[in-house]
């Protein structure tokens, strides 16, 4: 008598393997709210919505990062579980995880001046060791636009050295899509393009709430804030690009000139690092600018820059070699400031 094999079978629950894409430099969006499950303040890479509702379950993180996948925009979401309004836990834990930008859910823009103050720090600390980091931000129909207008304009100040634009680091965008969350739309919309490309016109899948008049977004673009028109021909489209920086003309005050200058010193750096070794010799620092060299003429053949110029120097106490970069954008005929930071391998 042949034996059958019993149907008493047991199955187990194993956590889900995820394969991950090979990451975007200037693509990777970062996307922190609330979620009922999953590790706090743990960047996590989400490619699916079946990966989001494993992953996190339910909340305020899952429904904003749907929204972004119905998008279908080119980027990288990395979903951070936050709990409420907790923005410092997330600057200490994203302090050491590399990404381009991010946008903080129930951010309340102008209600709290420490919320504020430590977002810019936190920018300029990623500043320092290389990394260009760009947020973005609701701004309520609600909002006390004369306020925010002053908030923006203490962000330029000038010192005996410089004047400098904290706003680069900062764009604003008034929520008058429908379902809210404007800001989520357009930083899905500004990952998804290309450096060298102008949101300005580029359409998204979302209709207007409430509708701006051209004197309006006018008003906005001069003192740093984002908004959306409807284009008989394309729908929902970005009206202006502006980042938080009221300065007529100022390099920092079109978001593109900010990604280019993102993108360049963050592909520099990535190139560097294939190449670094474990001294900081001669021939080390003339690779590295050889490297340079190389990278920023490829990015002017592109058409993505003007002209640049660049200093590399070493500190062997720190262990870092650093490429200072200066470059204008095709959007300007400034210099903007950036630069790429290499550690060396003890």
């Amino acid at each position: 008598m042949k034996e059958m094999l019993s149907p008493n079978i047991e199955y187990r629950k194993h956590e889900p393997i995820i394969i991950q894409k090979p990451v975007t430099i200037g693509k990777r969006l970062i996307l922190a709210s609330t979620a009922t499950e999953g590790p706090y303040y743990e960047p996590t890479y989400i490619h699916n919505k079946q990966v989001l509702e494993i992953t996190f379950g339910n909340g305020r993180l899952i429904s904003l990062a749907e929204r972004l996948i119905e998008q279908e925009y080119d980027c990288e979401i990395i979903c951070v579980r936050i709990k409420s309004r907790d923005f410092n836990t997330l600057y200490k834990a994203l302090a050491p995880f590399p990404f381009d930008l991010i946008y903080i859910d129930d951010f309340r823009f102008g209600q709290s001046l420490d919320d504020i103050e430590s977002f810019k720090e936190f920018a300029e600390e990623k500043q320092e060791v290389g990394q260009l980091i760009h947020g973005f931000f609701d701004l309520s129909r609600y909002t006390n636009i004369k306020k925010v207008e002053e908030i923006i304009s203490s962000f330029t100040f000038e010192d005996i050295l410089d004047i400098h634009e904290e706003g680069q680091h900062i764009t604003l965008v008034m929520d008058h899509l429908k379902n809210g969350n404007s800001a989520l739309i357009y930083a899905g919309l500004i990952a998804s393009l290309d450096p060298g490309i102008s949101p300005v016109n580029k359409e998204v899948d979302a209709e207007i709430d409430i509708e701006y008049s051209k004197e309006d977004i006018l008003h906005f673009q001069n003192i740093g804030i984002v908004a959306f028109r409807d284009s008989y021909h394309k729908g929902v489209v970005c009206a202006n690009p502006t980042c938080a920086v009221m300065t007529p003309g100022s390099v920092h005050k079109n978001i593109a000139n900010f990604r280019i200058a993102q993108t360049v010193s963050q592909e520099i750096s990535e190139r560097c690092h294939e190449i670094i070794g474990n001294t900081q010799s001669p021939e080390q620092i003339d690779k590295i600018k050889e490297v340079v060299s190389g990278k920023l003429e490829e990015f002017g053949q592109d058409g993505v820059i003007r002209k640049a110029k660049y200093t590399v120097y070493s500190s062997k106490e720190l262990g870092i070699i650093v490429i200072q970069l200066e470059i204008v954008p095709v959007f300007s005929v400034q210099y903007i400031q950036a630069h790429a930071q290499v550690r060396v391998r003890r």
